[in-house]
This record gives C-alpha cells, sequence and structure tokens, in this order.
C-alpha cells in the first residue's frame, strides 16, 4: 500500500500565506511580491509584516525575509525593508558551507 506524499513545510506555507494574506488584509500585490522573490531567490522564505506598534517592538509594514542557513556558523539570516523592490539587493545568495580545512568563506568558520 502506498501513501500520498505529505506537502513540504515551504508548500503547506506558500497555501497558507494565500489565507492568512485575506485575513491580514496584506495589500493588493504583495502575495505576488512574495512569490516572485522566492521564485528568484530560492531558499528565502518572503513574508509581508503589518505595521506593529507595540511599545520596544515598533516596525513599520514591510517585507520580511529569512533564510535558513545549514551548516554555517550562522543559523539564520534575516532582511526587511519596506518595498518589495528595496527587499530584493538584500536576498544574498547562500553557499554551501565549506567543510573542509581551509574553513567557509561565507561564515568565516575554520576547521
Amino acid at each position: 500500500m502506498t501513501y500520498p506524499k505529505w506537502p513540504s513545510e515551504f508548500e503547506l506555507r506558500r497555501k497558507n500565506r494565500h489565507v492568512l494574506s485575506e485575513r491580514l488584509h496584506w495589500p493588493a500585490g504583495a502575495v505576488q511580491a512574495c512569490v516572485d522573490l522566492e521564485e528568484r531567490h530560492p531558499g528565502w522564505r518572503v513574508w509581508w509584516l503589518g505595521e506593529n506598534s507595540s511599545p520596544g517592538w515598533e516596525l513599520p509594514a514591510g517585507f520580511s525575509a529569512s533564510y535558513e542557513t545549514r551548516g554555517h556558523a550562522t543559523t539564520e539570516l534575516k532582511a526587511f525593508a519596506p518595498t518589495a523592490e528595496e527587499l530584493e539587493p538584500l536576498l544574498v545568495e547562500v553557499p554551501e558551507h565549506d567543510y573542509s580545512k581551509r574553513g567557509c568563506d561565507f561564515c568565516r568558520a575554520r576547521y
């Protein structure tokens, strides 16, 4: 007996993003901007965040992105910008971690 393959975490997030965008009243085009950025920059998760006015946590509305860096000294990269156009240059390409004796040029870890 074969069972259907469970969708990946990335696929589930993408489907949930459409539902959450309606409930949280994202601006028009925000979902498509997130999808476009994720397609152009694989591995990055892009999200739109509404304004946060809580004291001590103030943040304007804008696009947020994160990247899990497997193996690197830094476990996650994060970026934020008010518009998708301003966020795109911040989404750097993250190379595979180099475990050689020379060390990793990206995270500067040495072995």
